[in-house]
């Protein structure tokens, strides 16, 4: 039986199997895809640190007591007194753990559900997420070899506080994100213009602010306050865009090669204990136990870390994976003290 158990191989979890091996403690290390990282191995440039996804979590890769166990999807967990057993989807062999830490991760957001901004009809229209996979491959995402002065236009809060998807929460990273695909396109495309749609600009972190006005300063990135009402088809198979400044109060159309829609941060699939998920919050991501220990939850035993709790920024993550691992090694030294008496 292993110490602990992590479900998830994210940065969240990485960094906890890092922190609980390096105490000496066994750990197994869950993800349903073929490798470790999450969506952060899957990003060019993590901004501000000047790395790659691919570098950070090289970084947090622990070589101590630690079993990986790739494509494999948990369908549950029951709890017998200090034990926890972990069944999966088709699996024949379980696993016992003295601890269990769900670091799930987020999904993002599908955008093929805001149906007015085009996405899985029109090739030029795509996602941040395949932004990155673009760059990561090291090809451009838009051909424009039919001009020399490309339009892109990047679209802000697409599943981020949006009444109409059910959706209320900001998915905190977003607006820096977009921004850095700003930047990213001028230079890949230098005599591109490139035009953020955005609802209001929330950058609220280290050095967000300085990369907002680089955007502008350095780069002419244009920004426009207004959400896009609708994406169609155009004249030479252009992109026409609708909107509204809502600063200026004016009606806008503009005519663009390719768009970025910056999806949001949605909750994974829930992980249930003896057959019951674990408590969502109003925004259906994992509940903590309580607002002072936010890494716990109502099950004594089953710690959560990361953005399956909600969306977090890379060094929020790691924070709170540090976290996290504190709270079960007090949990599992309790447990022997306990035992030992």
């Amino acid at each position: 039986m292993k110490d602990v158990l992590i479900i998830g191989g994210g940065i969240a979890g990485l960094e906890c199997a890092r922190q609980l091996a390096q105490k000496g403690y066994s750990i197994t290390l869950m993800d349903s895809a073929n490798q470790v990282g999450g969506h952060v191995a899957q990003w060019n440039n993590c901004y501000p640190f000047e790395h790659t996804g691919h570098e950070i979590v090289n970084e947090l890769r622990q070589r101590g007591n630690i079993q990986l166990i790739p494509r494999t999807r948990v369908s549950n967990i029951e709890h017998y007194g200090n034990t926890f057993r972990v069944s999966f989807y088709g699996g024949e062999q379980n696993f016992d753990a003295r601890a269990v830490i769900i670091a799930t991760g987020f999904t993002p957001f599908d955008a093929s559900i805001k149906e007015e901004l085009g996405y899985g009809v029109y090739p030029r229209v795509i996602t941040s997420v395949e932004l990155e996979k673009a760059w990561c491959e090291g090809r451009l995402p838009f051909d424009t070899s039919d001009t020399d002065t490309p339009r892109f236009a990047i679209v802000h809060c697409v599943g981020s506080r949006d009444l109409k998807c059910g959706v209320t929460h900001c998915s905190k990273v977003c607006c820096m994100a977009g921004i850095k695909a700003a930047k990213e396109l001028k230079e890949h495309y230098p005599t591109c213009q490139v035009t953020n749609y955005y609802m209001d600009l929330r950058m609220f972190d280290s050095l967000y602010e300085e990369l907002y006005h680089s955007a502008q300063i350095d780069c002419n990135v244009q920004f426009v306050r207004g959400r896009i009402s609708e994406i169609s088809l155009g004249n030479q198979s252009r992109l026409k865009l609708k909107s509204e400044d809502t600063l200026l109060g004016t009606p806008i159309v503009d005519r663009v090669h390719g768009v970025v829609l910056m999806v949001g941060m949605q909750p994974t699939t829930p992980i249930t204990i003896n057959g019951i998920p674990l408590t969502k919050n109003i925004n259906g991501f994992l509940a903590p136990a309580s607002p002072i220990n936010p890494n716990t939850t109502e099950h004594e035993g089953v710690f959560v870390a990361g953005t399956c709790k909600g969306p977090k920024t890379i060094t929020e993550t790691l924070a709170d994976a540090k976290a996290t691992a504190l709270e079960v090694d007090t949990y599992l030294k309790n447990l022997n003290h306990d035992n030992a008496e």
